[in-house]
Formats: structure tokens, sequence, C-alpha cells
């Protein structure tokens, strides 16, 4: 009896144990998945294949549940994946996760040098985040237009937070009405995405690298998922436990404050722009009074023709220029520009600053930072922090009013404290980063025991790439356990801000035209016919000028003709030839002066037309006068070969 009560008792037990292994089992029946893909069936199939190959760069997708945590939601996400597979045999580092801003951003398909150098030894890992760029689900791309059209508009700081406020009103109602679960796309969720893409891709140890929205990522896996994690590089980071809502307008006051104060300390930006800080404030406060309209060519993106460019405009625009170094060196040039209200010069500003708006999906935005930053936030310390730069950018502070309609959910007091880890990071930061502050960076190290800060001079919120960053990322990710430098405070040159400009809408529109390629093929042959018919003129010109020297039987206007001909094919070459040296040669020095036209000391090229127009008139009234039958139509043929020079130059509008 008892024997039989034991074999009663295993048999009971081995039912339970196969009962619970099938539940569990159950519970994973649709487990995270990742599988290959290829193009044209794949995240990017614009790219050309040829290009994968060479680069050894593939796609996938990871499956992942749209909630973990809720079992009556069975939505699947399917994430978009790159893997730059390393160069070599095998790896001999480990593989490095890249994390892209935003929240809303996207990196998968995008390349850099520095990810191509790094391959040569390791895979590099990219993810587009939970409803970014090509992941699912599509979250809401109309609201970038409607942005954008909401910008365009000259709009009272409340009338344009009214209007922006209704947008998202309409596109939270989409998300919900699609079923979209918005408490499952936060940082959290995307770690754990991070985490499972890594597991399932084989890695059993991996480096992250995280960028702006990207450093919070880094910072909640190591958290949350710090097993398998051997180092980390946080690039301009913003923490969990910094207000950088509150902190935008004085560390925006900050940045343009410093770059004011290295103006006036160059001779040749202090030489150009004697006050800037006082232009500014004059260029801000015409555009309180009157407003810019400047005439927009895009009528899709500008369905009114226009983009009105009134003082709140100008602060986000400079305010979010301050986030590469690369426009520094303009940002006094551009001060100028609205100061005297040139609106040509303007237009390719406009255009540029208006980009910026399909950088992020704002639903997604909304939906992270609505949650985990904005209740931690307060709009009276932003007031308060606004008053000594024009009430601060208000685009920042619609932000406070949207939040109080996208988020219903109760905050979550993990998401506003530090986190504590003795992985080794590798911490980059701005000097002039008008978003993540060095003093954010400095808090961010206080609880990271295993870390080093280094932060750069003369850059903004892209570190990696400036400078010796990249080195120090290298040495850095050697070995994690050892400081890469000495130096915490990397020094860099003095930015080469832009001389005065001579404002030139031709030389903005043909600089880019003068590249060789595809597209632009007719306007290098048309610089091509100028060249040969002015050849063929100068030609036909001397010979009948050393005629007449000669003494050959030819008239005297006949020859002042032909020497007048000599000198305007000379000058028509001499300022092709000049013109195309000096677009190059700025290139050079700032590409971006070009969108605007000339430094004023090369200007002087574009007096030679008005000299070439009136060596025309000459010769036009020397043809006018003549009765020789065999002149007129050498003069009626000198003046067709000049046809496609007189189009170039107004067709261009090349003078000063």
């Amino acid at each position: 009896m008892i024997r039989i009560d034991l074999i009663s008792k295993l048999f009971l037990l081995a039912l339970l144990m196969a009962f619970s292994n099938g539940f569990v089992s159950g519970q994973q029946k649709d487990p995270q998945t990742f599988e290959w893909a290829v193009c044209p069936n794949c995240p990017r199939p614009d790219i050309d294949t040829a290009i994968l190959k060479k680069k050894n760069l593939v796609f996938g997708y990871l499956t992942v549940p749209e909630n973990r945590h809720d079992t009556a939601n069975k939505r699947k996400l399917r994430l978009s994946v790159a893997v730059l597979k390393n160069k070599g045999a095998s790896p001999s580092a480990l593989p490095i996760v890249i994390l892209h801003g935003g929240p809303g951003g996207w990196i998968v398909g995008f390349l850099s040098i520095m990810h191509e150098e790094l391959a040569k030894n390791r895979d590099i890992v990219f993810i587009d985040q939970r409803g970014c760029g090509t992941s699912e689900p599509d979250f809401s791309p109309e609201m970038n237009q409607e942005m954008l059209e909401v910008l365009a508009k000259d709009l009272s700081p409340s009338q344009e937070m009214e209007a922006r406020v209704e947008i998202a009103v309409r596109s939270r109602k989409k998300l919900i009405e699609r079923g979209i679960d918005l408490s499952a796309y936060n940082s959290k969720e995307i770690a754990a995405d991070v985490n499972d893409l890594c597991k399932l891709l084989g890695y059993t140890s991996w480096d992250l690298w995280g960028a702006s929205y990207g450093t919070r990522i880094a910072l909640t896996m190591m958290r949350d998922f710090p097993q398998g994690i051997h180092s980390v590089i946080l690039e301009s980071p913003l923490p969990p436990n910094v207000r950088y809502f509150e902190n935008i307008p004085g560390n925006f006051n900050q940045s343009l404050n410093k770059i004011f104060t290295k103006c006036g300390n160059d001779p040749t930006c202090k030489n150009s722009y004697p006050d800037l800080k006082k232009d500014f404030n004059e260029a801000i406060a015409s555009l309180e009074k009157n407003p810019l309209v400047i005439s927009m060519n895009d009528q899709k993106k500008f369905p009114d023709g226009k983009f009105v460019i009134n003082a709140q405009d100008l602060l986000l625009a400079f305010q979010q220029a301050m986030y590469s170094k690369d426009l520094y060196p303009m940002l006094p040039l551009l001060i100028q520009q609205v100061k005297n209200r040139n609106e040509s010069a303007l237009r390719t500003f406009v255009e540029n600053m208006t980009r910026g708006m399909s950088r992020l999906d704002y639903g997604l935005y909304y939906t992270v930072i609505c949650k985990e930053c904005m209740p931690f936030n307060n709009v009276k310390t932003f007031e308060k922090a606004s008053a000594d730069i024009f009430k601060g950018p208000s685009f920042y502070k619609d932000e406070f009013s949207i939040c109080k309609i996208w988020n219903s959910l109760a905050p979550d007091s993990l998401d506003a404290q530090p986190v504590k880890s003795n992985i080794p990071v590798l911490i980059l930061s701005g000097e002039l980063d008008p978003l993540a502050s060095p003093s954010g960076a400095e808090l961010t190290q206080k609880n990271l025991v295993n870390s080093y800060l280094y932060t750069y001079q003369n850059i903004g919120h892209f570190v990696a790439g400036n400078g010796n960053s990249f080195d120090l990322i290298k040495r850095f990710l050697n070995d994690p356990s050892k400081e890469p430098d000495s130096i915490h405070f990397i020094k860099a040159a003095n930015i080469p801000f832009a001389p005065k400009i001579h404002a030139n809408t031709g030389i903005s529109s043909l600089a880019p035209k003068l590249k060789v390629n595809g597209k632009n093929i007719i306007y290098n042959a048309w610089i091509g016919l100028i060249s040969v018919f002015s050849l063929i003129s100068l030609i036909i010109c001397t010979r009948k000028f050393i005629a007449m020297k000669r003494g050959l039987p030819l008239q005297r206007k006949e020859g002042l003709f032909s020497g007048l001909g000599i000198i305007n094919t000379i000058l028509i070459i001499l300022f092709l030839v000049s013109l195309v040296l000096l677009i190059f040669k700025t290139s050079r020095e700032n590409y971006l002066l070009l969108g605007f036209g000339l430094p004023s000391s090369y200007s002087i090229i574009l007096f030679i037309p008005y000299l070439i127009f009136a060596v025309y008139v000459i010769q036009l009234l020397i043809g006018m006068t003549g009765k020789n039958t065999d002149s007129g139509k050498k003069y009626l043929l000198y003046f067709l070969m000049q046809i496609p020079f007189i189009l170039f130059i107004f067709y261009f509008h090349l003078f000063y």
C-alpha cells in the first residue's frame, strides 16, 4: 500500500511538472524572435545591394510583444535591425550596439566613418527603436508636417501653443483608435527590446554606445539588464535625474553668451561684428515688431507659399543651431542677415531649419517625454529661467501644455532617479551643448563609480567625431578599465567665424550645380559651351585685329570691334575661371557660406559683368552703324556666340 502511494505521488508529481512545463511553454508560445532579411524585403530596400555587399551590412527583424506585462495584449511589433559585420574572418572585439537619439529618431541604414572603422574587428548593431524609423508601428508621421505649417505662420506664442495642442489631441486620438497601447512605448520597454536583440543574435557580452536620448536607454539597460554589458559610451548624456526641460532656457542662454564672448575675443569676428550680442537682441526685437516673410518654392511643404520668421522662430532656430559646431561660424552672419532683413539670403536658412522637423516622430517623442520627463519638470521654473532671453523658446514651453493632454499615466518615481552602476563608462560632453549641458554630464558621472568624463571645447550636442573623441573612444573600448586620457577638458582651435558676406542668390543657386554629376550635366555643359564660344570669339577677333595691324584692307571700326571683342572674351574667361575657383575656395573654407553668397573680399569679381556689358553696348553701337554687309554678318555671328554667357549671367543674376 505504501509502495502504491509512493508511485502514485511520483506519478502525480511528474504530471504536475509536465503541466507546469507545458504552461510555461504556453506562456512563451510566441517568444521574442529574430530573423535575417534579404533585400528588397528588408528595412531599407532603397540601398543598392552592391553597397550592402561591399560594406558587409545585413538587415533583420526583431519581433517582440508590444506590452510584455499585459497578457491580454497580443500585438507584436517588428523592429528593424542592421548589423555591420566585422570585416575580419572572426571578431576580435565585442559587438557594439548603437542607441539612437530622439525619442523618435532612427538609425537603421545610416553609417558613419566611425562605424566602418570600428567594424574592422567587431560587429556594429543598429536598431530603430519601437515606433521609430522603419520599425513598427508607424506612429504619427502626419504631425511633422502639421507642426511645420504652424511654425510657418505668424502666430503669437499663445496661438501657436493652442494650435500645437490641437494637433496633439487629434494625433493621440488616432493612435488610440488604431489600438496602439501608449503605455508600452517607454525607455524600459525599448531597453528590454535591445537586451532581447543582443541575446537572440547570440552575443554573450556587448558594449553600448548611446547618444542624446540613446544615453537614457543605455542607462536604463545598466539598471534593468546589467548582465552582458561590458562597457558603455554616453555621448551628450540625458540622465533621468536631470530636469533638462526646466534647464533649456538657461543652457541655451549660457551657450549663446559663450558664442558672443568668443566672437568678441576673435579679431576677425569682432571686426566684422563689433557687438554681436547687441545685434542679436536688435534682430529679435525687430522680428517681434515686424516678422519677416520669406517666400518659399516648395508648395507641398509650405502650402501658403511662405514662411513667416517671428521672434520665437528665430530663438528656436538658434537653439537648434547650437547643437552642431559646423553652424557656429555662421551664427554672426545669420544674425546680420536677419537684422538686415535679407529675405533672399535667409531662404536657404529656413529650408535647412525646417528640414530638421523630419528627424523625429513627434507622436513617439511625446509618448516618452510626457510620461518619463515632464512630470518632474516645472513650467514656473522654465518661465523663471527664460526671463533673460525674450521669455525663452516658446516651442519648449508648449511641451508642458501638450503633455497635460498626452499623458494619462501616473508618474513613476523611478523615472527621475539616478542610475548607479560600476560598469565602465565613457562620458562625452560638449561645452556649448544647449540641451545636455556639461553640468548634466557631471551629475551623471557622480553615480557611475567607474566612469571617465571628457568635455570638449567649442562643441555642442554632437560630440563624437570631433577633435580626438574617436581616438578616445577606441582607447576606451580596447581597455575600459583604464582612463583613456588624463586631460578631461579637451581644448580646440578658435571657431573660424564667417567674414562679412556679399549676399547673392545667384551664387547660392549656382554653387551646388558646379559639381560634375548626372543631375547637373546641363549646367556643366552650359559653362563648357560658354568657354568654347569664348575661345572661338577670341580666335576670330584676334585674327581680325592682327590683320588690321598688318595694313590689310580692314575698316577701322571693324578693327575696333575686334579689339573690344578680344578684351571682352578675355574678361569672360577671367570671370568664369575666377568665379569657379572662388566658389571652390569658399567651399573649402566653409561650404555653408555659399548658401548666402561670397565673402565680401571675393565679391569684387561680380563687378566684371558690368564691364563686359559696357563693352557689349559699345560693340553693339559699332555694329548698328556698319553698312558693310559682310561686317554685319560677322558682328551678328559674334553676338550670337555671346548669348549663352548673357543668359548665364541673367539666369543666375551674377551682378554685384
